[in-house]
């Protein structure tokens, strides 16, 4: 089931990938069009989900031209479906010249979208911007307030990477506003574990990640993490083999070969960043993995200094956000 191609060419572009998740779809989707922002257009993408979920997408999509609705012709999971969502926001808005996705579950304030482009055009140096962010249960009961997080004022982007990938909420940020050229260089979403958490680390080597001071986002908490289910939702046909390697070996190796890659000016500096930031990453998520797999045995010194180092850090930045977001002092 597919609309009407008839969305018309707009500078910021809104991409929904949608799975089975009709009891939450209505609510995300007026949120969502309830957006004060004017100049935006929604890609709607149904994964061949198996409730009503086409059916609501496409009544939203007849009744309001800023909406574009497709259903996947075959099951394309997670990450085969957020980069759907971009390549037909490519299609049908040569000038975008941002995006982002949206959950086909959550819900927005009315000026999240505008609040994220102003932030976006007033620092050209910016590859993505976020709001503060919270997490919520169906009846609106706050249950989780993100740290906050960002790389205003680091222009060394070996040293905006060190502070993504220790700091940085994934799993919030990659909702956040992008500019879709930089996006793109960054391969959009790549088909490996926590795509989201390396996606983040790419977007940090070519631009600063910046916040948005105020709750602007609502994440409805669902269920919990399972690493098994997140695979099954991300390979529907299953796990490609590079998968089963360990995570760090696949990112640092994805995020070198995407610098060299690049848009970095001249093949010198594109080496060096390249290098630098496999390296980088590739020692912190293979001491991350071994002290995760540790756990609960008797590691070295050196591992339980690192797991202290981390647990404060985190503590402190949970607090930190907790504060901005309530008001109220954590103690």
């Amino acid at each position: 089931m597919t609309s009407r191609p008839r969305v018309r060419d707009s500078r910021v572009v809104i991409g929904a990938p949608l799975y089975n998740n009709s009891a939450n779809l209505p609510q995300a989707l007026d949120s969502l069009l309830s957006q004060t922002y004017p100049d935006a257009a929604y890609m709607l993408i149904d994964d061949c989900s198996s409730d009503a979920t086409a059916e609501i997408a496409a009544t939203y999509a007849e009744r309001d031209e800023r909406v574009h609705f497709e259903t996947n012709e075959r099951r394309l999971g997670l990450i085969g479906t957020y980069l759907r969502c971009f390549e037909r926001a490519r299609d049908l808005c040569p000038s975008m010249e941002y995006f982002a996705w949206a959950s086909d579950h959550d819900m927005w304030h009315p000026r999240w979208l505008g609040e994220l482009v102003r932030a976006m055009d007033a620092d050209p140096g910016a590859a993505l911007a976020y709001p503060r962010s919270v997490g919520v249960l169906d009846d609106g009961t706050a249950t989780h307030f993100p740290a906050s997080f960002a790389t205003v004022g680091v222009e060394d982007p070996l040293e905006r990477l060190r502070m993504a990938i220790v700091g940085a909420p994934a799993g919030y940020l990659v909702y956040g506003l992008s500019r879709a050229d930089l996006l793109e260089d960054c391969g959009v979403y790549r088909p490996v574990r926590d795509p989201d958490r390396l996606l983040m680390a790419e977007l940090s080597l070519r631009g600063r990640l910046i916040e948005i001071p105020e709750v602007l986002y609502y994440r409805r908490r669902t269920e919990r993490p399972n690493a098994a289910r997140q695979r099954a939702a991300c390979f529907p046909d299953g796990v490609p083999l590079h998968v089963l390697v360990p995570w760090p070996l696949t990112h640092a190796a994805m995020l070198t070969w995407g610098v060299l890659g690049g848009r970095a000016p001249g093949a010198a500096k594109r080496v060096s960043l390249a290098l630098g930031a496999g390296w980088i990453y590739g020692r912190w998520g293979l001491e991350l993995e071994l002290h995760r797999r540790l756990r609960g045995r008797s590691v070295t010194r050196k591992f339980s200094g690192l797991a202290r180092r981390r647990r404060a850090a985190r503590a402190a930045m949970l607090a930190r956000g907790a504060e901005a977001a309530t008001g109220r002092r954590v103690p």
